[in-house]
């Protein structure tokens, strides 16, 4: 067995170096992932007068705002 398979300090920086590395490519992938969710949020969506409501687009009596 190599000399350098027995230090301490090969096994802590191997084991730093894959963390920061899984870290990388988990956060990669987060980022790609949130893209993809805006992509698909800022789709059409169907226009419906509850939409308008929630949009703050009704007046007193309740009538929608075009």
């Amino acid at each position: 067995m190599p000399g350098f398979l027995r230090k301490p300090w090969f096994w802590i920086i191997t084991i730093l170096v894959l963390v920061i590395v899984g870290a990388f490519f988990f956060m990669k992938n987060a980022g790609e992932q949130k893209k993809k969710d805006e992509a698909a949020a800022t789709k059409a969506m169907p226009t419906s007068p509850f939409a308008a409501i929630g949009n703050g687009k009704a007046d007193v009596e309740g009538g929608i705002i075009q």
